[in-house]
């Protein structure tokens, strides 16, 4: 397991990790309240999308791996739509 702050939370690289693949690090559960989610629970988000982050060497390699997946993309994901001419 990833090395949490000592709070629990997760590590900034863990946090980035979670952001470029879409998983939260934190929720509210109110308008005035916002709860961090724990690194556990991070990590458990990211190996249920197939994202080794079961050590802090694992979540280096991963996001080296998915910063250069996005550096070699040629655009972002896109919708294309094609509505009726006037």
């Amino acid at each position: 397991m990833t090395a949490p702050r000592p709070d629990g939370t997760p590590s900034e690289a863990l946090s980035r990790l979670a952001a470029l693949h879409g998983v939260a690090t934190s929720y509210r559960p109110s308008p005035d309240t916002t709860v961090p989610a724990s690194a556990a629970a991070v990590t458990h988000a990211l190996a249920a999308l197939g994202v080794d982050a079961s050590t802090e060497e694992a979540v280096r390699a991963a996001l080296a791996v998915r910063e250069q997946e996005i550096a070699e993309r040629l655009l972002p994901p896109t919708v294309v739509g094609r509505g009726a001419r006037p």
